[in-house]
């Protein structure tokens, strides 16, 4: 009888595993390809146990994303001073993007990047509408930077940059609504959640921050002056 091996990636709309496309976990080899491919599928991520080294910038542009470990286990090491991690641009209404239980390590002494960083939903009638269909989530991760006594770098573990373009055509507005930043650890970063509203506008709304535990983070939560009256979070807590 002839047996025929299946895989998760076999499997339509099943999460895919990044091994599957090459990745080796060992924390020397360059995964930076087998991530690129596996967002390419458009279909959730599973990271199994390992040390995943990427290089460069991981770029979601207008898709729905998901990607998950076993607790912690799957880990991104990137090595680089500039750069995000993962970079979330172009994104129209309807996307879900969900980054739960990972870790990403920033293992240069000179990080000055954002770990995720994400621009915001576009809505080109230049008007906020209460898309509950739009989600943004980072669930129950490890964010880790290296620690420097007595200095203040510009690492970002989550910024959020939401900005109006008036210029035709047609006029496009960034706005960020369900939001939800939880259960995650953020440690040896210089600001852990960044909120930038350009020219006095875009928006964050029906949003939640809690439960996060911060080590030798100076900037728990940083706002820029033009995005302070344009945030309605409902809670911010942590420890």
């Amino acid at each position: 009888m002839a047996l025929t091996k299946v895989s998760y990636s076999m499997i339509a709309g099943a999460p895919v595993n990044v091994q599957d496309f090459g990745a080796v976990g060992d924390g020397v080899t360059n995964d930076t390809a087998a991530f690129v491919a596996a967002i390419a599928t458009q279909r959730p991520i599973f990271l199994p146990e390992g040390q995943y080294l990427i290089t460069s910038t991981l770029t979601i542009d207008n898709k729905s994303f998901y990607i998950t470990s076993d607790n912690n286990t799957g880990r991104i090491i990137y090595n680089q001073a500039t750069g995000n991690v993962f970079s979330f641009i172009n994104s129209s209404s309807d996307k879900r993007h969900y980054i739960d239980s990972i870790g990403i390590y920033l293992t240069n002494a000179n990080y000055s990047g954002s770990a995720i960083y994400h621009e915001g939903f576009t809505n080109n009638t230049g008007s906020v509408q209460n898309n509950f269909r739009d989600i943004f989530v980072v669930n129950n991760c490890d964010i880790e930077g290296i620690y420097i006594s007595g200095t203040l770098n510009n690492s970002k573990a989550i910024h959020c940059n939401v900005s109006f373009n008036s210029a035709p055509p047609p006029p496009t507005l960034k706005y960020l609504f369900n939001f939800r930043i939880s259960n995650n650890t953020i440690k040896n970063m210089g600001n852990a959640v960044y909120f930038e509203t350009p020219g006095f506008s875009g928006f964050i709304n029906h949003s939640e921050i809690y439960n996060n535990y911060f080590i030798y983070t100076p900037r728990v939560f940083y706002a820029n002056a033009g995005a302070t009256p344009l945030i309605n979070i409902t809670e911010i807590g942590g420890t």
